[in-house]
């Protein structure tokens, strides 16, 4: 059984957060005439271990860079 990376970021309104990956829903997911647009709503877990629904979105010039560009680091 593998475990599944968690994902630290700093949110904006809940400061430092960690994506739980499993909790991740796409509603965009597709090319882009600039290269790929991405959309997904993820749980939060929270410094304080409670649990908070973030949604982020971002265009890129892969899917990756998408990912990289809709998380904010």
């Amino acid at each position: 059984m593998q475990i599944k990376p968690r994902w630290i970021i700093n949110h904006a309104i809940h400061g430092r957060a960690t994506i739980i990956p499993s909790s991740i829903r796409y509603f965009r997911n597709r090319k882009h005439p600039y290269g790929w647009e991405l959309g997904f709503q993820a749980a939060l877990e929270l410094a304080d271990g409670s649990r908070a629904k973030a949604t982020f979105s971002a265009l890129g010039t892969s899917r990756n860079a998408a990912m990289a560009n809709a998380l904010p680091r």
